[in-house]
C-alpha cells in the first residue's frame, strides 16, 4: 500500500486508501468463487491518479462537495461514496447508478452498490462494495466476528458471493436494469477491503492462522478486552500517544502535527474506564509515534467490553 501520510486532508487520505489498500480477499481464491477487483489493477490505476490526488489535496472542495451530497453516519456509505467519486473521475468509466434498489411491492429484493460502463472493455459492470473489520475469537476453532458480534466474516462473504453478486440473475433485477439504465448484461465483481484484528498478546503482525480465502497482504491490527488494557499498555513505550477514532475515520492511517487530542497511557486508561462504565460498543484506538515532526500511526486495535462477544 502507498504512503497515506503524503496527503494532508483526511478525505483525500481516505480516497487514496480506498483505491490503494490491499483487498481483504485473494483475487483468485476458489473459496469465494467469483470476480474480484484485483490489487494489481487498483495499484495501476492509483499510479495513474497521483497527479489528480495531489491536486485534490491542494483543493479538496470537489471531493468534499461530493461527500456532502450523501452525508451519513454509516462507514459503509462513506466508503461507497468515495469509491463512486473515484470511478466517475476515471476517463473510460461512465458511472451509471449508485445503490440502485431492486424491489417489488412490500419487498426489497436487493441493491446494486455501483453500476458503471467500462468503455475500454465495452462492458457494464456491477461492483459490490464493502469495508469490513473482523476480530479473531476463540482458542482453536476460530471465529471472525465484527465489533458488533452479530456480524461475522463468513456470513458477510457468503452473502456477497451467494446473493449480492448474483442479483442480476433475478428476473425483477433484469427488468430494473433495463428500464432504469438501459442495460441487459453486467459483469459482477467484489470490491472488499478492511482489516482483520488478532488478540493483542498474539503474533498479530505475522499471524499463522489466516481464514480461508483471505489475502496474506490483508491489513492487520490487534484487539483486547477492557480488562486487558493495562497489560497492553505495559507492552508499549511511554512515549507513545493514543487516539480514539470516530467511526468515519476508520479507513486511512492517522497522522497529525497536533497532540491536542492525543492521550498518554494514564489518560487513555481513565477515558476507557469512564466510557465502559456507561457504554458497551467497541472503540477503535490508534497508537502513534512522533516521527519527523508529526505523530504517525504505528498500530491500531479494538478495545471491547469485558463480556464481548456475549
Amino acid at each position: 500500500m502507498i504512503n497515506i501520510f503524503r496527503y494532508q486532508h483526511q478525505s483525500v487520505r481516505d480516497l487514496a486508501w480506498v483505491i490503494s489498500s490491499p483487498s481483504l480477499l485473494f483475487s483468485s481464491e476458489a473459496v469465494y468463487s467469483g470476480e474480484k477487483v484485483s490489487d494489481t489493477w487498483c495499484e495501476h490505476v492509483y499510479q495513474q491518479n497521483l497527479k489528480w490526488l495531489s491536486e485534490l489535496d491542494v483543493d479538496p472542495r470537489p471531493l468534499q462537495q461530493w461527500l456532502g451530497q450523501r452525508e451519513s453516519p454509516l462507514l459503509g456509505i462513506y466508503f461507497e461514496t468515495l469509491l463512486a467519486f473515484w470511478l466517475q473521475h476515471l476517463p473510460n468509466i461512465d458511472l451509471l447508478a449508485q445503490n440502485l434498489v431492486v424491489g417489488q411491492p412490500g419487498l426489497q429484493i436487493g441493491e446494486f452498490d455501483l453500476l458503471f460502463r467500462d468503455k475500454a472493455m465495452n462492458q457494464s459492470v456491477h461492483w459490490e462494495a464493502a469495508v469490513k473489520f473482523y476480530l479473531r475469537y476463540g482458542e482453536r476453532d476460530y471465529q471472525w466476528l465484527g465489533p458488533n458480534p452479530r456480524d461475522s466474516l463468513s456470513r458477510k462473504l457468503n452473502k456477497v458471493f451467494e446473493q449480492q453478486l448474483r442479483l442480476a440473475e433475478h428476473a425483477r433485477a433484469k427488468q430494473v436494469l433495463f428500464e432504469e439504465i438501459g442495460i441487459s448484461k453486467i459483469v459482477p465483481r467484489a470490491f472488499i477491503k478492511g482489516y482483520l484484528f488478532y488478540p493483542f498478546d498474539s503474533d498479530w503482525q505475522n499471524p499463522t492462522h489466516i481464514p480461508a480465502g483471505v489475502s496474506e497482504k490483508h491489513l492487520k491490527g490487534w484487539w483486547c478486552r477492557h480488562i486487558d488494557v493495562a497489560a497492553l499498555l505495559q507492552q508499549r513505550s511511554s512515549e507513545k500517544r493514543w487516539l480514539v477514532l470516530p467511526r468515519l475515520q476508520w479507513l486511512s492511517s492517522v497522522f497529525t502535527s497536533s497532540d491536542k487530542e492525543l492521550l498518554i497511557a494514564a489518560e487513555l486508561e481513565e477515558y476507557l474506564l469512564q466510557y465502559f462504565s456507561e457504554h458497551y460498543k467497541a472503540l477503535l484506538l490508534v497508537e502513534l509515534k512522533f516521527v519527523d515532526g508529526t505523530w504517525q500511526e504505528q498500530s491500531r486495535g479494538f478495545v471491547v467490553n469485558d463480556a464481548w462477544p456475549e
